[in-house]
């Protein structure tokens, strides 16, 4: 007869703080009986405030004369886990075949209960566990930490940042992330950057798009798979092959958007299909923002929890997608002049509006839903974002040209840009004109929000010291700016919204009228004084599917 049994892997310091022991203890205790059918124990190194602990794993096969016995063993094993904070330890239910019992049942031709003792198997049943592997995580920036958290409670964890003070930070997290690191310039030092990924079993980058096909490249020359939450980018692309037949995951686009909004939008799309639906319009929209109390600290209404000139850029992609059957294209050049109102039933307490969001089309045609005559993304603003974002590229601030050599400050720099505006009073008249001419609406916002910054005509803002001896783009100076002026003060945190509109037709057959359905869906999440909401909702994304590649559960 077989009993009940689960098999438990257990990860953390199980052995120094003797939390193996008293998990063994408590099994007994209640009657049950356990065989250890892996054991993987890696021991401390160094003394005292160096140092430097590694978690061990065990396999624990467990059985109990009943359901209900045995589920209160794992209830009671999961709560000690959670009571020793030093273990740092995981629980976590493993799916079992067994061919034999681990309790030896009562004769069938006895007469009167029989008391039985737990006796070991001579060949214990067969359990599915992955051990821990190494992981090589790219970028120690702004959405790493809860990507480390994760991914250090079940592997091996190398982070590479490009500071000592990113490092530091991210080994402040405390008892929830276990994990070393390294400072390296992943650039110009290619050679040691390919030892440690020659030692991993995969690497997830969070670093700046540009630079993943650089690594995308040494993953297909050492064969390692390859994680990012970055879009695919055309030299990634021209990878797929290659990467194919070498039986390598490279996978990308799984953070927030993108990422959990394709599995949002999928979900639904799948679900009307199965049903017979046929997707007729698709909307998406999604954005990082501040919480609306911190928003309303700044005439801008945005403030950073991801890369400053990453937000910059985005602003300036070329942006493509489907409207009632015809395609539309904006170039980058004009797409701060192309918001429109977020509608209000998708988030009714905020002003939001939405900027398009790259090229849709080629979602349609991954969603499978070529048939829809309406396929639109978005990114989400507050209302009257993009209008001062317009004016301060009408005034030369995006601009990817270099900083003029000699300019000390930004009230030098627009002094050059305005040329012939005469003195103060002059170049914010011609300031002015400029933003009229460029169709902005509202010129005093503009001015106004470069006041607030410290850039007005009589502002006297310095520009950082990186561009001092020239070299230095404006719009990477801007950046700079930006994020030192617009950073999350002490009690504010940011927000992520994202909105599916779709609608479904179903029916319409011959002599059948058809009918429409409207599907939404919709993700309002905060941040906390430990992360942000974007760091919460692309870090972790990413390191569930880098988990989910080294079990073999992505191919």
């Amino acid at each position: 007869v077989e009993l009940p049994h689960v098999t438990l892997s257990l990860r953390g310091h199980l052995f120094d703080t003797g939390l193996i022991n008293q998990i063994l203890d408590v099994v007994e205790a209640r009657g049950g009986a356990f065989v250890i059918a892996q054991c993987e124990v890696r021991p401390n190194k160094g003394k005292g405030e160096v140092m430097e602990k590694h978690f061990s794993t065990v396999l624990l096969e467990v059985e109990a004369p009943t359901e209900e016995g045995l589920r209160d063993i794992v209830k009671r094993v999961q709560k000690l886990a959670e009571l020793v904070e030093a273990a740092e330890a995981t629980v976590t239910e493993m799916s079992y075949e067994s061919s034999s019992s681990l309790i030896t049942p009562p004769s069938s031709s006895s007469s009167s209960p029989t008391t039985t003792s737990p006796s070991l198997p001579s060949s214990p049943g067969t359990a599915t566990v992955h051990s821990p592997q190494q992981v090589l995580v790219l970028g120690a920036g702004r959405v790493s930490g809860p990507a480390i958290d994760y991914l250090s409670q079940r592997h091996e964890v190398l982070v590479v940042g490009a500071t000592a003070e990113e490092i530091t930070r991210l080994g402040q997290r405390g008892r929830s992330s276990s994990h070393r690191g390294v400072v390296m310039d992943v650039q110009n030092e290619s050679a040691a950057l390919r030892k440690l990924m020659d030692k991993s079993d995969i690497v997830l980058s969070l670093l700046p798009a540009p630079m993943h096909p650089l690594i995308a490249r040494d993953c297909l020359s050492l064969d390692k798979p390859l994680i990012t939450t970055s879009y695919i980018s055309d030299d990634l692309r021209k990878m797929h092959k290659a990467a194919t037949a070498q039986g390598l995951v490279f996978l990308n686009e799984v953070g927030l958007d993108p990422g959990m909004d394709h599995a949002s939008a999928m979900r639904i799309i799948n679900q009307a299909k199965a049903e017979g639906g046929k997707i007729v319009s698709f909307r998406s929209v999604c954005g990082g923002l501040p919480s609306p109390d911190a928003a309303g600290k700044t005439p801008f209404l945005y403030k950073f929890s991801w890369s400053p000139r990453a937000v910059l850029s985005a602003a300036e992609n070329t942006a493509t997608y489907l409207e009632g059957g015809k395609v539309v294209r904006i170039e980058g050049e004009e797409l701060l002049r192309h918001a429109h109102p977020c509608p209000p039933q998708a988030f009714p307490t905020m002003r939001l509006e939405v900027l398009p969001n790259r090229n849709a089309l080629h979602y349609q045609e991954l969603y499978g839903i070529q048939e829809a005559e309406t396929c639109f993304r978005g990114t989400l603003r507050y209302e009257g974002w993009s209008e001062i974002m317009y004016g301060c590229k009408v005034l030369g601030l995006l601009s990817h040209e270099n900083l003029p050599s000699g300019c000390g400050s930004w009230q030098e720099y627009l002094a050059h840009v305005l040329v012939g505006g005469g003195g103060e009073a002059g170049r914010e008249e011609e300031a002015w004109r400029r933003l009229v001419a460029a169709g902005v609406q509202d010129p005093a916002r503009v001015l106004g929000g470069l006041a607030w910054l410290d850039l007005g005509m009589g502002g006297g803002a310095s520009l950082p010291l990186s561009a001092m001896g020239g070299g230095v783009s404006v719009i990477d100076a801007f950046s700079a700016l930006l994020e030192e002026k617009l950073k999350y003060g002490p009690g504010e945190v940011d927000m992520v919204a994202m909105w599916h509109d779709i609608i479904v037709a179903h029916g319409g057959g011959a002599g059948e009228e058809e009918r429409r359905h409207h599907h939404t869906s919709s993700l309002l999440v905060y941040g906390n004084e430990r992360d942000s909401a974007m760091a919460l909702t692309v870090g972790k994304t990413a390191a569930v599917a880098t988990d989910l590649v080294l079990q073999g559960e992505l191919q």
